[in-house]
């Protein structure tokens, strides 16, 4: 193991250097499995090309977690640099270090991204001990891409941390969840590590010495006035630590179900049932949903009528719902787009609409009879029947007009004899009662010609459609 102590200064010491004895700095000799430190000291760690990262990322105030590790977790399939075989472990000498910290860079594979999980490999000297510690992210805005702000941190603690036994030495990983500190990295990288303090029998950090492992950037900090200094500076044969870390890119999107709505067919000047579509939230962040509309060929035969997602901003899986019809104005296809705007890719999102308008049937409105009495009062009725199929009631004006010129008044002329109105269920029938006046009385009895006439309806629907229905009749004065 390599601890960093005093040695007459404040001089990096290996443990390889020296397996009998050592010194601690403060008088004090230990047993050569206990001692650990550098004798060979390098002026300088291994170039980095790392590139300052200030405002590259979401931060707030530092965020702070508590965690109990999980032994036997190493994440795996999750960001590791080491080769799971671990030739040293690093720490700091009580009393002169009397904090540690130790890090290593994690790069995101995608972005904005997460840090769920990370796993630490922790070995002891003399018999398993307990560890409290702590966890902390890093960003990488410090000088020359050093670790810089503290990004949050988790409260550690492992239990039964193994005896190092002979090399490779005796590891265990230690899971904990890191999810709760709300990490969001928008490019760049972060430093990973650990934090602790310093006791007696010590503990480390497992390190990978393997020459064929790829030499990766980390950062210590003995908290002696010197600041961070790269891994390698004060652990020649660092080329990575026992730190993975389980990462995922932080995704913002929306879904619609169904995707799209179909109304079928609908009669022209109708409202059909309604239809609905959720609206929901399907990543990690908030989905801020702006003023929801319509757009399209048609957008004027159809409706939204009511609407929870205008100006809501979702959490994850929360949903939200708009509710649609098709009212035509109009017969033939209709289409058009639900429009969703909001904060997530792809916006604004659009949900397809579409309908068909039906023309309603034709107006069926019948004049029964062929006959029509007229009594002595000059009182006629007129039987009229309206179909079930018509939308809402037949009703309308109905004229009795005779079917030739007659003369009147010196001239030859078209008559109207009486005029009713008239409003008739659909699927029902009524009498329309009409009313002669003394002079087409007159009319009818001199002139036999003016028996013959025209019973014309002028009818409207529920739906606003219009005709007009003929039929011949003969007028037959009751004696």
């Amino acid at each position: 193991m390599a601890n960093v102590g005093r040695d007459g200064g404040n001089r990096p010491r290996s443990a390889e250097g020296d397996r009998r004895s050592c010194s601690t700095g403060e008088g004090r000799w230990l047993s050569r499995h206990r001692c650990a430190a550098t004798r060979a000291a390098q002026d300088q760690g291994p170039d980095r090309a790392l590139a300052p990262a200030a405002d590259r990322r979401d931060r707030g105030a530092r965020v702070r977690r508590r965690a109990r590790g999980r032994a036997e977790s190493d994440c795996a399939g999750g960001e590791i640099y080491d080769d799971g075989s671990y030739e040293n472990g690093y720490g700091g000498n009580p009393p002169t270090i009397e904090t540690f910290q130790a890090v290593q860079l994690f790069t995101p594979a995608a972005y904005p991204a997460t840090y769920e999980a990370v796993c630490v490999a922790l070995t002891t000297l003399t018999e398993p001990k307990d560890l409290a510690f702590e966890i902390e992210v890093r960003d990488d805005d410090g000088p020359g891409g050093e670790p810089g702000t503290l990004l949050g941190t988790v409260d550690a603690s492992a239990s039964a941390i193994p005896v190092a036994g002979a090399a490779p030495y005796n590891c265990a990983f230690y899971r904990f969840e890191t999810s709760g500190l709300g990490l969001e990295i928008a490019d760049g990288s972060v430093f990973i590590g650990v934090r602790w303090a310093t006791d007696d029998p010590n503990h480390f950090i497992c390190a990978d010495q393997s020459a064929e492992t790829p030499l990766h950037p980390g950062s210590v900090n003995l908290n002696t006035g010197d600041g961070w200094q790269p891994t390698q500076t004060l652990f020649p044969g660092y080329r990575a630590l026992a730190v993975r870390a389980i990462g995922r890119q932080v995704l913002l999107g929306l879904s619609t179900a169904p995707s799209s709505l179909d109304f079928g067919d609908q009669l022209v000047g109708t409202r059909g049932p309604t239809q609905s579509t959720a609206v929901a939230s399907t990543g990690d962040k908030p989905l801020a949903i702006g003023a929801v509309g319509l757009t399209g060929a048609s957008t004027g035969d159809f409706a939204v009528t009511s609407d929870d997602c205008s100006g809501v901003t979702l959490t994850a899986q929360q949903s939200c719902t708009v509710h649609l019809a098709f009212e035509p104005r109009s017969p033939g296809a209709k289409q058009a787009l639900l429009r969703i705007p909001s904060n997530a890719p792809g916006s604004p999102h659009l949900v397809p609409l579409s309908g068909i308008g039906t023309p309603p049937p034709e107006l069926l409105l019948r004049i029964q009879g062929n006959r029509l009495v007229l009594n002595r009062r000059g009182l006629t009725r007129v039987k009229l029947s309206c179909p079930s199929t018509e939308a809402g009631p037949c009703a309308g004006r109905l004229v009795l007009r005779t079917q030739r010129k007659v003369r009147l008044r010196g001239k030859r002329r078209n008559v109207v004899l009486a005029r009713a109105r008239f409003r008739v269920p659909a699927g029902g029938a009524r009498r329309a009662r009409l009313r002669l006046g003394r002079p087409q009385l007159r009319l009818i009895r001199r002139q036999r010609a003016a028996r013959r006439v025209r019973a014309i309806a002028r009818v409207s629907d529920g739906a606003g459609n219009r005709a007009r229905v003929v039929k011949r009749m003969r007028l037959v004065p009751k004696r």
